[in-house]
């Protein structure tokens, strides 16, 4: 259940495309999801409150333009009624991010994200509240495993979690046997592998150090900030820390200089430009490479392939053969 507090304007300039509820159920329908979320729209703070005090909402999605009062206020009252509710700021342009950094220093709002008119960004929004709760349980209930995506640009994550999440979904789509029941089915879906965002090194490295023994991947600008200053190699440092207590953990850097990818190469990480127009298809590769979800592959120290196994009984039969 999300709640979009919102003017009419803004509301009107979200569902330009259709009806938010019918986009996300599209969404949904599209990736093979169950139970698509349902959205309530008020138009006030105060509405929005007094909806919160007889019904459970699992998310909610504020504007930054409220009539009767600012987001950092509205953040607050929220907590004092329900200190747990997730409450994600939705901006639709970037002079509304001016502010953002000290909205978000006041601790009321948990993430920003950068309205586009695209739809897998309510996806993102969805999934990435969803994957911050259940993480925990789910780690001990099934070992599920953690990518984690560090980036502190609104514009650049917003547009990135929606290509992640389309790809990670697919994906764990693939694995589904035909003969699944609907049970069964979101069982599965619900072991795909979580995403952790974050926006600065020294979260980051406190996140490696949580769950580094179900890390399966790290993403990251190269660009944000470590303490008090933006450290324009962060990301290599990052990396670098990383590698020194999981040296095969898969790593793919983003940029939006393409000048850092022949650096990257030279450290031994993955690249991808951040504007690449075929930004959904290289992160499938890196998924279906790094993580499992392609074919196994036997390769040499020098990376050089030998055979590939699609299933278990080709890797039977390779394994008596592969020297």
């Amino acid at each position: 259940e999300v709640l979009l507090v919102s003017s009419h304007y803004d509301a009107f300039i979200l569902e330009e495309d259709g009806y938010l509820t019918d986009r996300i159920w599209s969404q949904y329908k599209e990736l093979n999801l169950t139970a698509s979320p349902r959205i309530t729209h008020v138009s006030t703070g105060e509405e929005a409150i007094r909806a919160m005090l007889w019904r459970q909402f699992d998310l909610i999605i504020t504007m930054t333009r409220l009539a009767d009062m600012d987001v950092v206020s509205f953040g607050k009252r929220v907590h004092e009624i329900r200190s747990v509710q997730p409450v994600v700021l939705l901006a639709l342009d970037e002079a509304e991010l001016r502010d953002i950094g000290q909205t978000l220093k006041e601790g009321f709002l948990d993430s920003v994200y950068l309205w586009t008119g695209d739809a897998n960004t309510l996806l993102a929004i969805i999934k990435t509240i969803e994957d911050r709760q259940n993480i925990d349980h789910d780690i001990l209930a099934a070992g599920v495993r953690v990518i984690l995506v560090v980036e502190d640009t609104v514009r650049h994550y917003t547009k990135f979690l929606g290509v992640l999440y389309r790809a990670i979904l697919a994906q764990a789509q693939s694995l589904l046997s035909e003969g699944l029941n609907d049970t069964q089915r979101i069982h599965r879906l619900r072991a795909r592998p979580k995403v952790l965002v974050t926006h600065d090194w020294d979260s980051a490295v406190a996140l490696v150090n949580l769950y580094r023994n179900n890390l399966a991947a790290l993403i990251s600008d190269i660009r944000y900030p470590k303490g008090d200053q933006i450290n324009p190699e962060a990301g290599y440092l990052l990396c670098q820390h990383v590698r020194e207590i999981l040296p095969d953990l898969p790593v793919l850097l983003q940029s939006a200089d393409p000048l850092i990818e022949d650096k990257a190469a030279d450290l031994g990480f993955q690249f991808v430009h951040k504007n690449s127009k075929s930004l959904l298809t290289e992160i499938e590769n890196f998924l279906s490479e790094n993580l499992g979800f392609g074919d196994f592959v036997f390769r040499l120290p020098n990376g050089h392939e030998v055979a590939r196994a699609s299933d278990t009984q080709d890797m039977v039969n390779m394994i008596s053969t592969v020297d």
